[in-house]
């Protein structure tokens, strides 16, 4: 027997919301008795179940759906894969490309936002819903497990759907070709997050230069009124820097100009005394 696309929306959702007794319950309400579904309630009932319990649990279902739920409409365009070493570079990545209109799954926020949740369990659903999927090649993510993972977890799953789907790899801080032989995607181009909006069909926003320099060059004459800036205060700098993807060169000239005009005032408060 099966059941329908929405029927198993329905326990999935169950699942993620870890209410087991409640999956069950809704299998019986179905009409679904099977060897297998007698095997997970004896796991569940006596405390005998193995990590990825949740995750094989969606699996049956898929299993016994009409559609598989996994080839629904995705729910991210971007599964973006990173380092939690490198979370200030990766945020950068994803304002920009939600500013292109792009949905792009950011396990910092899409978990923080379903505590509760199984860590795996989300990876593993974010990772089917996502149409594509996006590495930050850094010396730390080479040699991430949690990356390796997500990275093995979607090839088997773009393997099966290659035509749909894209893996690109974004060259990082540190990045050098020879951190690629870490990972298996020797075949897949390096590419930059711009053209990856290109390809993707979106338009990159009209450049608003004008308007970033002004923000980064608000808060820096916030910090550098008392003339110092201490490492907490350059961190955040830096992580404004990132947000508002402006460049070292473009950082030197507005901080330089700051410090200039708070000189030039300077100097004429001391002429009038």
């Amino acid at each position: 027997m099966k059941i329908t696309l929405k029927q198993a929306e329905s326990l999935i959702n169950l699942v993620q919301e870890t209410q087991i007794a409640d999956f069950f319950e809704q299998l019986r309400k179905f009409g679904i008795e099977s060897t297998e579904i007698s095997t997970f309630q004896k796991e569940f009932m006596f405390g005998n179940y193995r990590f990825d319990f949740y995750d094989r649990l969606q699996t049956y279902v898929n299993s016994i759906a009409e559609t598989d739920i996994a080839v629904r409409q995705p729910r991210y365009d971007i599964f973006l894969s990173f380092s939690s070493k490198n979370t200030a570079e990766a945020e950068s990545i994803v304002v920009f490309l939600r500013k292109c209109g792009l949905s792009v799954f950011f396990s910092n926020e899409d978990l923080k936002n379903h505590a509760g949740k199984n860590f795996i369990t989300k990876i593993n659903e974010a990772l089917k819903t996502a149409r594509h999927f996006l590495l930050l090649a850094t010396p730390n993510s080479v040699v991430s497990p949690y990356v390796h993972y997500e990275c093995e977890e979607f090839l088997r799953i773009y393997i099966e759907s290659r035509k749909e789907r894209r893996i690109f790899i974004l060259k990082g801080e540190g990045f050098t070709l020879d951190l690629l032989k870490k990972v298996d995607f020797e075949t897949i181009q390096t590419t930059e997050k711009e053209d990856i909006v290109r390809i993707l069909g979106k338009e990159i926003p009209k450049d608003d230069l004008a308007e970033r320099i002004e923000d980064y060059k608000e808060l820096f004459e916030v910090f550098y009124a008392d003339e110092i800036i201490t490492e907490r205060k350059r961190k955040q700098l830096l992580r404004k820097q990132q947000d508002l993807n402006l460049t070292d060169a473009q950082v030197e000239e507005i901080e330089n100009g700051v410090k200039g005009e708070l000189r030039l005032e300077q100097e004429l408060i001391a002429k009038e005394k």
